[in-house]
């Protein structure tokens, strides 16, 4: 009797250790690094799904270290941000979210920039019969009117080198009964920025022996009704082709035309010419918007010379589907849909079902070209697309963005790499706004890149956001290039025809895994954030759960 309680002691003392081992890696190990095989059983079977790994992984954002930047010119403190992502291994036999999980990434970003608007100037300047503060209460100032009827959202900005200054274009809208998001007319307001983000008033821009005075309102012709609403140009992005003299901004936007068509346009803001985009041979869409502009590099100095006359955009995300587009009369064609002869699109994706992830990925910045890639003959774009995502907060989506590293060979294009989930910890939103993802930080969209310095001990994107649909914020997210080109695609070899057979026969159809799991991580983010009183409260354990470093398993 007594050795068997002896043995009943031990037996006691050893599952008190094996739990106390768990309980210790449960709160001081970092999950991320590790597949689900390799964490202990017993945090598999007590506390980990798949879907809460995944979760996890994006909890390190919540508390990045200060790092100061290496530049001589950029004395921001840095905060460090890791993050997973997902890559293309371009073997379509059905992989999950796991396998092609990349746990661990980091990026820097600094504190953001608020870029702030004198609405009360602004609206003095507009003349115009939608514009009408009939109805207004009469013992309210013009000032205080003014507050409660107009707003500004929507920042893009462009890097102008010859002028040493920054070109930014915002969305201005009037609004009535105190409804922001229904607005009766938009306006594009254009202003310029020193190189420290300060605004330069009275600045004037010579363009082919015309001067431009800015801060202006852009002059681009749009239909409307008295009594309507939803009129002028929306969702303003700024777009700069790389490495041409002389080459002028393309302001990429949507706008409502006769018969409730919402269309895309392009307009030139010095040489004040608008276009009217068409996709020819195809029905058009009631609502066009959200087109993702990119120019594709010219590898040639004569070729370089002049600016393009045409601009590609990122139409539909799935299937991708890519646009050229003439910028001066209009014409618009697809150069690529994803759709194979091989391995249809139906087939594959009835192969590979997932988790109905409850969002959808949406325009978001300009796609900028690296100068890395994963192989002869390929180029790769840098960008930051947005997801919408219903899960968490009952009827109110949650938008964020995602690195994205979009690839070509000239003629077929796919997804080499998406991140998950990004909020950028607190460089970008309030503490209030951090700590509420279904109300003051539900919205956090990337508006544009705004400039791409990819000199040695640089590698910055200088990036626009919004927040709540009204705030214009920059940052700068340093480290792209050294993410990218250690991405497990950009380590392979091979010849140019290797990496074309690749792409027809593989890359193309894993960029549907690509972009599902990121948008299904985005999901897992709302859901965990959304369960939770103090998001701050939760670092702590999420960073103890984060990764096992050093730990192996059986």
């Amino acid at each position: 009797m007594a050795h068997s309680r002896r043995s009943l002691r031990s037996w006691l003392r050893k599952l008190l250790v094996a739990a106390a081992l768990c309980l210790t890696i449960l709160l001081y190990a970092r999950l991320s690094v590790l597949p689900p095989k390799y964490i202990p059983v017993c945090l598999r079977s007590t506390r980990m799904s798949e879907a809460m790994l995944m979760l996890l992984r994006q909890s390190v954002i919540n508390n990045p270290s200060k790092i100061f930047s290496s530049d001589p010119d950029d004395h921001q403190p840095y905060e460090r941000l890791n993050f997973s992502g997902f890559m293309n291994i371009g073997t379509p036999d059905g992989p999950v979210c796991d396998d092609i999980l990349l746990p661990t990434q980091n990026l820097e970003v600094s504190p953001s920039i608020y870029l702030e608007h004198n609405v009360l100037d602004i609206a003095e300047t507009i003349v115009h019969p939608m514009v009408d503060y009939a109805g207004q209460p009469t013992d309210m100032s013009y000032r205080q009117i003014v507050a409660k009827t107009w707003g500004t959202m929507a920042g893009s900005s462009v890097w102008l080198e010859k002028q040493g200054v920054y070109f930014s274009v915002s969305r201005v809208f009037f609004y009535t009964q105190g409804v922001k998001h229904w607005p009766k007319i938009s306006f594009a307001y254009a202003q310029i920025y020193d190189s420290s983000w300060r605004q330069l008033h009275n600045y004037n821009i010579s363009w082919q022996g015309e001067t431009i005075v800015f801060p202006r309102i852009l002059d681009i012709p749009a239909f409307y009704q008295v009594g309507g609403g939803f009129y002028g140009p929306e969702d303003p992005r700024i777009i700069l082709e790389q490495g041409v003299e002389d080459a002028e901004p393309v302001v990429v936007f949507n706008m409502l035309h006769e018969k409730s068509e919402r269309k895309m346009h392009v307009h030139r803001p010095f040489s004040n010419y608008t276009t009217l985009l068409r996709i020819d041979g195809e029905d058009a869409a009631m609502a066009e918007k959200n087109w993702s502009p990119f120019f594709m590099p010219r590898n040639t100095v004569e070729q370089r010379r002049w600016p393009s006359n045409h601009v590609h955009f990122i139409y539909n995300w799935s299937p991708l589907k890519i646009l050229r587009c003439h910028l001066l009369n209009g014409h618009c064609s697809f150069v690529y849909k994803q759709d194979q002869p091989t391995v249809k699109w139906s087939s594959y994706t009835e192969a590979h079902k997932y988790n109905d992830t409850k969002g959808v990925m949406r325009g978001g910045t300009n796609f900028e070209p690296l100068n890395v890639s994963p192989g002869p003959g390929l180029t790769s774009f840098v960008g930051l697309p947005r997801t919408h995502t219903d899960a968490g907060c009952g009827k109110e989506a949650i938008y964020r963005p995602v690195l994205t590293v979009l690839t070509t060979n000239g003629t077929h294009f796919y997804l080499d790499y998406m991140s998950a989930a990004l909020d950028f910890g607190h460089a970008i939103l309030t503490h209030n706004q951090y700590n509420d993802v279904c109300e003051e930080g539900r919205i956090l969209l990337a508006n544009s890149i705004i400039k791409f310095d990819s000199r040695p001990n640089h590698d910055t994107l200088t990036v626009s956001f919004t927040v709540a649909d009204s705030t214009v914020q920059v940052a700068k997210l340093r480290g792209i290039t050294n993410l990218v080109e250690n991405l497990p695609p950009f380590q392979l070899n091979g010849t140019a025809e290797w990496h074309n057979e690749v792409i027809q026969h593989s890359k193309l159809n894993v960029t549907h895994d690509v972009l599902v799991c990121a948008i299904q991580s985005v999901s897992d983010y709302a859901l965990l954030y959304t369960n939770v009183t103090d998001r701050e409260a939760t670092v702590p354990l999420l960073q103890a759960t984060a990764s096992l470093n050093d730990l192996t398993f059986e």
